[in-house]
């Protein structure tokens, strides 16, 4: 896989020396830098140790980035680049190679309106699109992952309606219903329900008043979350 970060510019080193380049060509890219605050073809790096990187792709561009750093140290700090994996590096590079090759020979049509800068602004921009869906979607995926292991809350209706009758009858000891009064709520609720609403259990329960179905309720607090 390859990511796309901002690197420091300082943490980055080429194979190839600067004099293999012309420095007028340099100075003008490290100006179009500034001005375009960054580089719109990326470096192509490879991580060759903690926070330190080497150009696979991209050497006079990395070049101009440190004349950049030079002009400005602050606008300059950090540089668009493609980090290649190590598990992937063989074909990354070549493949960035071969790209490399590609973009040094061929030379703009007259015929097409559309100049290599153009299509390659077109393809960072389908870069940066792709890389933000895919985090759109992670972020998507691990969040409803997190909500899918919250706990979901209960109705307290439908605790009424679907628990069992030794636990309804615990439930109801725990809040002071006893004895032959108990028997009689515990029986009534497991004939007459299921009910639609608190308000009907009161009225259809005998013996079950509105301030002792608060409590019970109150009491439930551990059974509304599953």
């Amino acid at each position: 896989m390859v990511d796309f970060f901002l690197v420091e510019t300082k943490l980055i080193s080429s194979s190839q020396p600067v004099s293999n380049f012309s420095q007028p060509e340099i100075d003008k890219l490290a100006k179009l830098i500034l001005d375009t605050n960054g580089l719109l073809r990326p470096l192509v790096l490879k991580e060759t140790g903690f926070e330190q990187y080497d150009v696979v792709s991209g050497h006079l561009e990395y070049y101009a980035a440190v004349r950049a750093k030079e002009k400005n140290p602050q606008k300059a700090e950090m540089v668009n680049a493609l980090v290649i994996e190590s598990e992937e590096e063989k074909t990354a590079i070549q493949q960035a190679q071969l790209l490399e090759q590609l973009y040094s020979t061929t030379k703009p049509d007259s015929t097409n309106s559309i100049t290599p800068l153009d299509t390659l602004a077109s393809n960072l921009e389908d870069l940066f699109n792709r890389e933000l869906n895919a985090m759109s979607q992670k972020l998507d995926t691990n969040l409803q992952r997190i909500a899918d292991q919250l706990p979901k809350q209960t109705k307290p209706i439908d605790v009424f309606n679907q628990l069992r009758d030794v636990d309804l009858t615990r439930r109801l000891i725990s809040v002071g219903v006893k004895g032959k009064n108990l028997e009689k709520i515990v029986g009534q609720i497991v004939k007459k329900r299921p009910f639609i609403s608190l308000s009907e259990v009161v009225k259809q329960v005998n013996g079950l008043s509105e301030k002792k179905m608060v409590e019970i309720v109150d009491s439930w607090a551990d059974l509304l979350f599953t």
